[in-house]
Order: structure tokens, then sequence, then C-alpha cells
């Protein structure tokens, strides 16, 4: 039973969950999504309770159950499968279909898109809690700028939530940010004019001579902008690759900063 909770305390205090959030969530979800689940109104036809999981399953006999468990999972996999037509293309074949019931689509189709992403959230709330706390606090806030912080948030988020090649090129974007707000713009100029190589290649280059970034950071630099580089040119990054990446791009940070 979940009971809304008036605000005023009503249980003692008790202890953290043993069982992760994301679980607990993907399993109550999964009831909605089986049909286990059913709403109470009060006297005045407000929702107070809901009731899921077993209380709440519908009585049908064992062959009707069954029959309604493959219907409800082949409507999250079309939910699915039309979610990532829309996201990322479909064959010529199958466009009119998709565009179609996007057109058309009705609450049912409304409730199976969002399961569908909602079991994707999950994942993704796993993901932070194994993974989010292997990033150092970064001691820079009040040096580097509004924008160069939003970068560096904006690649961590795209880590956590699987977004790998984003992750990759961001990380680019944050080290060319940082040592563009660290490197004399006299000293890119020179280093341009005397190289003709790219700005960021310059930046690194200049940062490693005036004593910002040691020789191993500036081999993960240059790294950096080259993974960056095949990224934004249809490489694409892995888990561990991007982990490596923006480990590192924070490191180049934290260092452009130190002094």
């Amino acid at each position: 039973l979940i009971h809304e909770t008036p605000n005023r305390l009503v249980h003692p205090l008790r202890k953290p969950l043993k069982v992760p959030v994301h679980e607990i969530l993907r399993w109550v979800v999964r009831q909605l999504h089986r049909g286990n689940s059913r709403i109470e109104l009060d006297s005045q036809g407000q929702a107070t309770t809901l009731i899921i999981g077993r209380d709440a399953a519908p009585e049908c006999e064992f062959d009707e159950w069954v029959q309604h468990d493959r219907h409800r999972d082949l409507a999250l996999m079309l939910a699915k499968h039309f979610a990532n037509a829309r996201e990322g293309g479909t064959t010529t074949d199958h466009a009119e279909v998709s565009e179609e019931l996007r057109f058309t689509a009705d609450e049912n189709g409304l409730a199976n898109t969002e399961l569908h992403y909602a079991f994707e959230l999950f994942d993704i709330l796993g993901r932070i809690r194994s993974r989010t706390l292997e990033f150092v606090t970064l001691p820079v806030a009040e040096k580097a700028s509004p924008e160069l912080m939003s970068l560096i948030r904006e690649a961590s988020r795209c880590f956590l939530f699987g977004l790998h090649g984003a992750c990759a090129a961001l990380c680019r974007a944050v080290v060319e940010r940082c040592l563009s707000e660290r490197v004399p713009e006299s000293s890119l100029v020179a280093e341009r004019h005397r190289t003709a190589k790219g700005d960021l290649e310059c930046l690194i280059n200049v940062a490693g001579r005036l004593g910002l970034l040691d020789r191993d950071l500036v081999s993960m630099a240059h790294t950096i902008r080259t993974r960056g580089n095949d990224v934004l040119h249809g490489g694409r990054d892995t888990q561990r690759d991007a982990f490596i990446l923006l480990s590192d791009t924070r490191l180049v940070v934290e260092s452009g900063f130190a002094k």
C-alpha cells in the first residue's frame, strides 16, 4: 500500500532502505505496467491510496493472465521500437507506419511510451548509484567561469546517462574552454602563427610550456583532443573509454587552475 502522507509526522523515523531505490521504483512501475494496481478514493473523490502488487492484481483465469501478460509485453516492445525509430530514424518501409502512429497515439500509446522510458531511467539511476561517487570534487568553482563549470557538469551527466560519445565530445570542449581561460591570448596567437596548428593543439602546447600542465597532463590533453575529434567525425566511445577521458579531463581542469 502506498498512502498519501499529510504534512505531519505520522511514523517514527526509519532506517534507509536496504534495496536500491532504482530497483524499488522498477518493481513499482513493473506492477503498473502489468496492471497490478488499484487507486482508492476518499469520500470527496480524491485519490489517497495506491495499492500495487498481488493484492491489486485482477482476478482472472491463468490462461487469461498469460494472454494479458503477453499483450503488455508486446505493447512495451512496440513502444520501444517506435521510440527508437523517432530518436534515430528507421527504414523507408517503416517510416510511414511510424508517422501514422505518432499522429494517432492515444492515452494508451502515451502511457506505454512513458513506461518504456521509465525502465530506461531506472538503468540510468543504477549507473549513477554505482559510478557518481568515483568523481573527485573539483576545487575550481571560484576560479573557473560559469560556462566552464556548466560544460564539466554536462560532460559528467552525459557519462552517467550512458551518452559516451557526447561525453567524449564535451570533454574536448571542456579542455579547450579551460585552457582558453588560462593561456594568454598573445601566447596563443604566437603559437598559432608559428605552427599553423589548430587552436586546441596550440593551447595544450602553450599550457605545457607555461607550466599549467605537466608532461603527463599534456599527453592526456592531446588524447582528449584527438578522441573528441574522432567522435565528432563519427567515431564512438565505450563506457570505459568515456570514463577514462572524463577522469583525465577533470585532472586537466584541476591542474589548469591550480596556479
